[in-house]
């Protein structure tokens, strides 16, 4: 169990927007890096009043922030730390409102920040799963029309989602909820001869023909229950994604999936009581070979 990240031990472990740029270069570079222009392990300084690290022996200069959601930003780095101590600290969200009041910047910037660190929360294509996997789609936003017999549902916000049993969970923002549509999503990530549980749907029966095992309730013959065959896990997971509706009070299409990520990001967590503060930071820079971060009690 990781021990709880409080505002105390944020403020300890950064106090100030140095504190923040030595971490990233430490976790980024090492305390004796590899210059590129001597080609020699040396000791770097920092450069006064410049986001940088100066080599001892050449002069050469490391930016910590390159290549990081912080490149170009303008906004202080103790600032962007609070902001993702504040992912951490709440369970439903933080809008670009909230950021905005907290640091003081422009509702532009905070917005952009807000979905800058959402973005280090994609989880796809980084495992997959397996076992016994419950699948289900749910609407978000506006009302529900009904046109003859049927339900218009085409103006919703589609969400499909995926859960193991006691594992982690995706979710993803589809422009539609057919078979052409979700088979994809399903093959690339579920592991084969999985099974694959939920309503009955239609576009997922079909999952039967690429090697899994299919089972399904019909919840409109008030059928919730058929063995091991319930869909309960993943509806207990959309209860908690349309809390968001108490924090965000409308989600564009063109971002929802930052939306989904960031519900599934919490989720994956919850079990272990993972520190999400400490796994976003780890995020900031995974496209660098140099960056590999350990979580770590020394860090509290």
């Amino acid at each position: 169990m990781a021990k709880s990240f409080a505002r105390k031990d944020f403020r300890k472990m950064f106090p100030s927007n140095d504190a923040c740029l030595d971490f990233l270069f430490q976790k980024l570079y090492g305390e004796r890096p590899k210059c590129p222009g001597c080609n020699a392990q040396q000791k770097y300084h920092r450069v006064r009043r410049r986001k940088c690290y100066s080599c001892q022996k050449c002069a050469h200069q490391i930016y910590p922030t390159k290549g990081t959601i912080f490149e170009g930003s303008q906004t202080d780095l103790l600032d962007w730390f609070e902001v993702i101590l504040e992912f951490h600290l709440s369970k439903q969200g933080v809008t670009a409102k909230y950021i905005q009041r907290q640091t003081g910047v422009t509702y532009k910037t905070a917005w952009r920040m807000g979905h800058k660190i959402r973005e280090l929360m994609n989880e796809d294509a980084e495992f997959l799963l397996s076992g016994i996997v419950e699948v289900d789609e749910t609407f978000w936003g506006g009302k529900t029309r009904k046109i003859g017999l049927t339900l218009d549902e085409k103006h919703k916000l589609c969400f499909f989602g995926m859960i193991e049993r006691g594992g982690n969970c995706l979710i993803y923002y589809t422009e539609k909820w057919d078979a052409k549509t979700l088979l994809p999503i399903i093959l690339s990530r579920v592991k084969e001869k999985s099974k694959i549980y939920g309503d009955d749907d239609a576009a997922v029966k079909k999952v039967v023909n690429h090697g899994y095992v299919h089972g399904a309730v019909n919840h409109k013959a008030r059928q919730w229950r058929k063995g091991e065959v319930y869909s309960n896990t993943i509806e207990n997971l959309w209860s908690r994604f349309k809390a968001l509706t108490y924090t965000h009070r409308y989600i564009s299409r063109r971002w929802a999936q930052n939306y989904a990520n960031e519900v599934a990001f919490r989720h994956n967590r919850k079990k272990e009581d993972r520190n999400i503060f400490l796994d976003i930071l780890g995020r900031i820079d995974s496209t660098s070979p140099a960056y590999v971060f350990q979580q770590s009690q020394d860090f509290l």
